[in-house]
């Protein structure tokens, strides 16, 4: 009996091209692939993996590396939640 399709959100904490960000994009793949989940990433910050990400998951990137992080509004987490249609606060 197949898997009924979920939709998933991964949070990466970084898009830069360590460890953690490229396990995240090569088990997203294999996600991908495998099943029929939609999967969305939601990023904390910008970085050259965002394309990566995008090529497999619907994906939202919290901040802009040009705004620190404490002028970041719970609105705008609010925003990219409900564009996910989750309607859960961050």
């Amino acid at each position: 009996m197949p898997a009924t399709p979920r939709r998933i959100l991964f949070v990466s904490h970084s898009a830069s091209r360590n460890g953690a960000s490229l396990l995240l994009v090569h088990m997203l793949r294999w996600i991908k692939h495998h099943t029929d989940h939609e999967l969305h990433v939601l990023c904390l910050d910008r970085g050259p993996l965002v394309d990566d990400f995008r090529k497999v998951a619907h994906t939202h990137v919290l901040r802009n590396p040009a705004r620190p992080l404490r002028g970041l509004l719970p609105s705008r987490a609010d925003a990219i939640c409900a564009a996910i249609e989750w309607g859960v606060s961050l």
